[in-house]
């Protein structure tokens, strides 16, 4: 469950986590002003890839509508293709 997820909107385009993320998440997650209230703390690029790795081929296939394990998903910025936001619930 949300491994098709597909939403545009005029300027950010809203997709499921994919390896290519990596280089852009590893900038969020190794910042530490960005992670200073975060409870795991600044992530190693490993640890980056690990999660990725986790939320595409482990959540996003045991997610159903009554269990969900984790959701999360890219936001991106139509033009720059960059990621805007990241969120973990």
């Amino acid at each position: 469950m949300f491994k098709d997820i597909y939403i545009e909107t005029e300027r950010l385009i809203i997709k499921p986590y994919c390896i290519q993320d990596i280089d852009y998440l590893y900038k969020i997650y190794s910042d530490e002003k960005v992670m200073a209230y975060i409870p795991e703390g600044v992530m190693s690029y490993q640890w980056v890839e690990d999660l990725i790795k986790w939320m595409v081929e482990y959540c996003y296939e045991k997610n159903t509508p009554d269990n969900i394990i984790k959701f999360g998903v890219s936001v991106a910025d139509k033009k720059s293709n960059r990621l805007v936001w990241i969120r973990f619930t």
